[in-house]
Parts: structure tokens; C-alpha cells; sequence
């Protein structure tokens, strides 16, 4: 049941990041955003590395009509990290 499971959440995290490549006009583009971003910080190095290519690759998308898109990726992922605890060292 667990690998079941797993290998559900792994697809959903990949079609959203798809998703959000593929159509970044799409109109819950935010939505999705603060449901991949959420699992940025993954102990899954697959999901995490996933989420961190599209953080990378929407940040480096040249179309000039995404700049509203790239302030609201970079204030989610401030709110996400934010959120994160973090260890002294």
C-alpha cells in the first residue's frame, strides 16, 4: 500500500510540474506553485529534484509576459522557506 501510494504522490508532483512548464499562463499557476513548493525540501531526492528543475527552469523562461509569474515564485518560495525550520550550527 505504501509503494502505491508513493509512486501516486510521485506522479502528481511530476504532472504538476509538467503542468506548470508546459502552460505557465495557466490559470491556477499559483495554486500549483504552493503545492510543488511544498515538497521542495522532500527527503524524496526525486520529488525534490523535480520541484527544484521547474523552480529553475520558470525562473530562466525569457518570455517577458512571465515577470508577475517570477514575483509570485519568488514570494512563494520565501513564504515556504520561511516556513521551514532551520538548524544553528
Amino acid at each position: 500500500m505504501h509503494q502505491v501510494y508513493t509512486k501516486m504522490r510521485n506522479q502528481s508532483i511530476s504532472s504538476f510540474c509538467l503542468l506548470v512548464r508546459q502552460h505557465p499562463h495557466f490559470n491556477y499557476r499559483l495554486n500549483i506553485i504552493q503545492t510543488i513548493f511544498e515538497r521542495i525540501a522532500s527527503q524524496d531526492t526525486a520529488i525534490r529534484s523535480e520541484v527544484t528543475e521547474t523552480l529553475f527552469y520558470l525562473l530562466k523562461h525569457t518570455d517577458q509576459t512571465l515577470l508577475d509569474f517570477k514575483i509570485d515564485i519568488l514570494k512563494e518560495l520565501n513564504i515556504t522557506l520561511k516556513k521551514r525550520p532551520h538548524k544553528n550550527m
